[in-house]
């Protein structure tokens, strides 16, 4: 493949990653106000080639399990053979979680390889606003070379 050809294949690519982004998240804030939900904070952490999303907490409290009304939604769905995408209704939490990786994968790729990273997103939903506290993980090495 030319150089050419690469970029256009990436920014197709990089043009369907946002539109994938946009519907998401623009589904999770109207379900997050429709359930009553002011604030969530989601919990991440990766490292060793792999990483999860290890809390969701609402505010005030909500179901997650719940399936949310009305949400027809590509979502990735993870199998033996590898993620797989398909349209389906989600619960709160899969909404959140597919916002979650898409900015993971979009503003920090590689986030779960080698020592990692973790961090927090903080959703407000009345303010329609999205934070992350992201942490690197970086293994330093210092040699020195002595001779006495």
């Amino acid at each position: 493949m030319k150089s050419n050809e690469f970029e256009v294949v990436m920014r197709q690519y990089r043009d369907e990653q946002k539109k994938r982004h946009e519907s998401a998240r623009g589904k999770m804030m109207q379900a997050l106000r429709e359930a009553g939900v002011k604030s969530v904070e989601i919990e991440f952490d990766g490292y060793g080639d792999s990483g999860n999303i290890e809390g969701i907490a609402y505010t005030p409290p909500a179901d997650g399990k719940a399936e949310v009304d009305d949400s027809p939604h590509e979502v990735t769905d993870w199998s033996q053979s590898g993620p797989e995408r398909k349209v389906r209704n989600c619960t709160l939490d899969e909404l959140v979680e597919e916002v979650c990786y898409s900015l993971l994968g979009s503003w920090h790729p590689g986030w779960e390889i080698n020592e990692g990273s973790y961090g927090t997103f903080r959703i407000d939903a009345e303010a329609d606003s999205i934070a992350l506290t992201f942490n690197q993980r970086i293994e330093s090495v210092e040699t020195y070379d002595e001779e006495y």
